[in-house]
This record gives structure tokens, sequence and C-alpha cells, in this order.
């Protein structure tokens, strides 16, 4: 956590050094800010690892005997996402400013916010148009209806 602040300190000097703006330190509330920067560091390390788990947990779900190579592949797409990411940090807070970058970053953040809901919602629909996943509660789903169908179609009772 204090090294995501110590980066934090980093960048905001160099963008102040650029474009002539005051250094938090001066001010003097440098103590303050350190906890805060903290408690705001920790909230989003918490959120970041449930997205993680609940990702996880739903590859595991969906792909049954293939989970390794889903966590595989899903682990090479967040590491190459993790290794670009600073290749575009240093020039994006510089020609956004502190402010703008760290806004446009937070906007990604809310348009992910409803992705486990998707995930909820229109899971059913991707896992049935897979090749790799087994959907077997959507087979057990199907089995289950057209049996329901031939007990309306004979009319036959419900045991």
């Amino acid at each position: 956590m204090t090294a995501y602040c110590i980066f934090l300190e980093l960048l905001e000097a160099r963008v102040s050094s650029v474009s002539n703006h005051r250094d938090f330190r001066s001010r003097g509330d440098h103590a303050a800010s350190s906890h805060a920067c903290s408690l705001r560091v920790l909230n989003v390390w918490v959120g970041l690892q449930d997205i993680r788990s609940i990702f996880q947990s739903y590859l595991v779900d969906t792909y049954l005997m293939y989970a390794a190579s889903a966590f595989a592949a899903h682990t090479m797409i967040r590491s190459a996402v993790g290794a670009a990411f600073p290749l575009f940090t240093f020039q994006m807070f510089d020609g956004m400013g502190v402010n703008w970058a760290c806004t446009l970053l937070g906007l990604v953040s809310v348009l992910m916010a409803p992705m486990p809901f998707l995930f909820y919602k229109y899971g059913a629909r991707i896992r049935e148009s897979s090749t790799f996943a087994p959907c077997i509660d959507l087979k057990i789903g199907k089995e289950l209806e057209a049996e329901r169908r031939a007990q309306e179609e004979f009319g036959l009772a419900k045991v």
C-alpha cells in the first residue's frame, strides 16, 4: 500500500513540476493524506480481489474439466494488461493531469461494475454458445422442461 502512495507522490511531484502546480507535501498535510491514501488503496484492493475471486469461481463453474486452461488464459490476459499499464500511465498522467487521469480510471471501473450482474443475466446464453463449457445445469433444465411438457401433453398429474 505504501508503495502505491509513494508512486502517487512521485507522479504528482512530476506532474506539478511540469505544470507548475504546488506539491501536496508543501501544504503540511502529508501525514493525513498518506493515511487517507492507504485507506483508499485498501478499499480498491479489496474490491479488485472480490471481483477476481468471483470471476475465477465463474470460470471453475463454467468450464469444469477445462478450468486449468481457463485459469491460464485468464492469467495471461491479466498479466498482459498489467505489463501494458506502466507503458502509458506516465504519459496519461502528464498529458491529462492527475485529476482527469484518475477520473478516467474511475469511469472505466464504473463501466465495469455491472459485469457480475451481466454474467448473472446472460451467463446461460454465453455458456450455451461455448464449445468447451459442459453446461450441465442447462441440460438438466432442458430435461426438466421436456418432462414438464410431456406431463402437460398427456395430462399426467404431478407426483
